[in-house]
């Protein structure tokens, strides 16, 4: 039987205090995790071309040999982990390998990362391998963001955990409520299901007026939505509760943005957010969704994301 193992791409190789703090944050909880969820942790270290000065290109038989040096040298970094699974060694792109191992969806379950807080334009962005790697990969991506850093995470041990599921109720968050509530139910999980009535409204307002159409009253769209809300929020808290899963439902209705109102409230005290994400490729696809991007660099706790 194939053990399932859950892998951390991890950079190593620390330029600075920032990124051998967000190392030790990102190890200590996948090690946490793997012991929560009683399967390994396997660690894929990808060494670039840019990270040996002077060398415009290497030989098949250098790549090999840098390998080897590299997994000799780095093996002594699994100990870090309660449950020790494989160390990976690769020689080229980040984004390229990263993905690469994350199809095997036969071994591994999910993909733990890290994102670096980024300034300026680059804001939009979790940063180049973040931001392509979740893109690109169909495995639950569990990302560390800057905040995760900044108070210096743990995942707690003993306490009963809470995971929040932040979903619009259709089914385009299904793949993320799923996965929710599978890891919930694992992990013995309490689970907080959250949406933000305001947020549907802003989004139906932005398709009425782009599309030109006659509206009704915004207080009967509004009444329509809320109530809308509230059956679909009851019926799936009623099949989590059959299913002996602990849990309870926020419909949040402020018009403040999402995630401030979000972390700011009640939900916000969580040890894990799961989202979805749509991200499809193209030109629209390259950036994730402005919600998810923000969740991601304000949290303090980890955020998974799971693709529709």
């Amino acid at each position: 039987m194939t053990t399932h193992s859950l892998l951390i791409a991890d950079e190593l190789e620390h330029k600075d205090e920032a990124s051998l703090k967000r190392s030790q944050v990102n190890r200590r909880f996948a090690s946490d995790l793997s012991v929560r969820l009683n399967c390994p942790v396997s660690l894929l270290y990808v060494k670039t071309l840019k990270d040996i000065p002077g060398r415009l290109a290497l030989s098949y038989a250098e790549k090999a040999k840098v390998i080897s040096h590299k997994h000799h040298q780095l093996a002594p970094v699994m100990k870090n982990f309660a449950l020790p699974g494989k160390l990976i060694v690769k020689f080229g792109s980040p984004v390229k390998e990263i993905s690469g191992a994350s199809k095997d969806t036969n071994t591994i379950e999910a993909l733990i990362l890290g994102s670096r807080a980024l300034k300026g334009m680059d804001r939009f962005f979790l940063g180049s391998v973040a931001e392509e790697v979740v893109r690109n990969v169909k495995r639950p991506v569990y990302i560390l963001g800057p905040g995760t850093q900044r108070d210096d995470y743990s995942l707690p041990t003993k306490k009963e955990l809470r995971i929040a599921i932040v979903t619009d109720l259709t089914k385009k968050c299904r793949a993320s409520e799923t996965y929710g509530v599978s890891l919930a139910k694992r992990l013995g999980a309490h689970v907080v299901l959250y949406h933000s009535v305001a947020e549907t409204l802003r989004s139906v307002e932005q398709y009425m007026f782009a599309a030109g159409e006659a509206t009704p009253s915004i207080d009967t769209i509004y009444a329509d939505i809320k109530r809308d809300a509230q059956n679909s929020m009851e019926k799936k808290l009623e099949r989590l509760r059959s299913k002996g899963i602990s849990c309870e439902g926020i419909i949040e209705q402020e018009k403040t943005p999402l995630v401030k109102v979000f972390l700011e409230g009640p939900a916000g005290n969580c040890d894990l957010i799961c989202m979805g994400d749509e991200s499809q490729g193209g030109l629209l696809g390259a950036l994730l969704g402005s919600n998810l991007r923000d969740m991601i660099a304000n949290a303090p706790v980890p955020v998974i994301v799971v693709r529709s």
